[in-house]
């Protein structure tokens, strides 16, 4: 699921757009035959990565897009590129991952500026056994100045997934023999069942 939302966001920024909102919400699940398909949606704020003015804002805090997944730029009004939504990418797995947000305040405009201020937690704060890889990654998408960040969603994933295909192997080498044991006893249940005594 992961790897899909990021080659939506991918496909956006090679065709010139910035999303400038992406969060949870604006990415579903779309069922088709071989299971389900994520689709980024809602580009309503999106512009072009060139397009003058990128910087102009709106809303009631002066801010665009939602308070929780903004990159420090766009709570700046300063301009916005890819990397502003490689931010917003971190905060959403940051969240996919722990189950909270790296940042939360009382109210939208200091959950906002916080990310100004404060570096986030580690996610293995609320994770412990989160891979590191994973970490790294997700804390390099929300540094706070655009050029400490990954430039493009590939690259996120090239560090994050190094060495995932492996465990997912070794995962489903464990899973099938679990399932093997778990036949093999069934069949001996069986059996002993049809022995007459």
């Amino acid at each position: 699921l992961v790897s899909q939302m990021a080659a939506g966001l991918w496909a956006a920024h090679q065709a010139g757009i910035v999303h400038r909102d992406l969060k949870p919400g604006n990415v579903i699940l779309v069922a088709n035959g071989s299971g389900p398909r994520v689709v980024v949606t809602d580009f309503g704020l999106a512009r072009s990565a060139e397009e003058p003015g990128s910087s102009s804002v709106t809303g009631a805090l002066g801010m665009v897009g939602t308070s929780a997944y903004i990159s420090p730029e766009q709570v700046e009004g300063r301009d916005v590129t890819a990397t502003s939504d490689i931010y917003s990418l971190g905060v959403v797995l940051y969240e996919m991952v722990t189950g909270v947000k790296p940042f939360f305040s009382d109210t939208a405009l200091a959950t906002a500026v916080m990310r100004l201020k404060e570096e986030p937690a580690s996610p293995r704060v609320h994770r412990p056994d989160l891979d590191g890889r994973w970490e790294r990654a997700i804390l390099r998408c929300l540094r706070v100045s655009p050029g400490d960040r990954f430039a493009t969603v590939d690259e996120v994933f090239q560090h994050a997934f190094v060495g995932v295909a492996e465990r997912i192997a070794e995962l489903e080498a464990k899973r099938e023999a679990a399932e093997k044991r778990r036949r093999a006893k069934a069949r001996a249940a069986r059996r002993m069942k049809s022995t007459p005594k």
